[in-house]
């Protein structure tokens, strides 16, 4: 989730820069939400792909590798993230995705796949946090929400 926050913040304030009114319209941030997640899940392929991780997964020390030991091709990732925008962010929709990632939650805590990353031949290998991560993801998270917050009241 890391990287979805990160992402949004560019993506929202870039779209503020060049389309000011487009926030201003009611039921937006609707529409935004699920656009911002269709973008991210293409913009994720695309950095996995390229860097073979992200900033959100390198701070995590969380990494996505292949479970049939085939290269992580472009379209395998965009197939993927394209899974897990559906089955695994529920579009976007609020009351979705709680479900949908409850699931998700379930299945990796008890040691199975999801969905996605079984279809996909991935799965994910976790290293341990350092002091110094957990430093920074509160640092993030609480300018995160200081961000949400300050823009709510605009």
């Amino acid at each position: 989730m890391t990287d979805v926050i990160l992402f949004s913040i560019v993506f929202i304030f870039v779209g503020a820069a060049f389309f000011p009114g487009l926030f201003e319209t009611e039921g937006m941030d609707f529409l935004l939400g699920i656009l911002v997640l269709a973008a991210f899940a293409v913009w994720d392929s695309v950095i996995l792909w390229a860097f073979e991780t992200s900033p959100g997964r390198k701070l995590m020390k969380a990494e996505l590798f292949s479970t049939d030991q085939t290269p992580l091709t472009l379209e395998r990732l965009l197939a993927r993230n394209g899974r897990v925008y559906l089955n695994g962010l529920g579009v976007g929709f609020p009351l979705v995705s709680l479900f949908t990632l409850a699931n998700g939650h379930k299945k990796v805590s008890q040691g199975k796949l999801t969905s996605w990353d079984r279809s996909a031949r991935t799965n994910y290998r976790y290293g341990e946090l350092e002091a110094w991560s957990w430093i920074l993801l509160i640092l993030f998270f609480g300018a995160w929400f200081a961000i949400t917050t300050w823009a709510a009241g605009l």
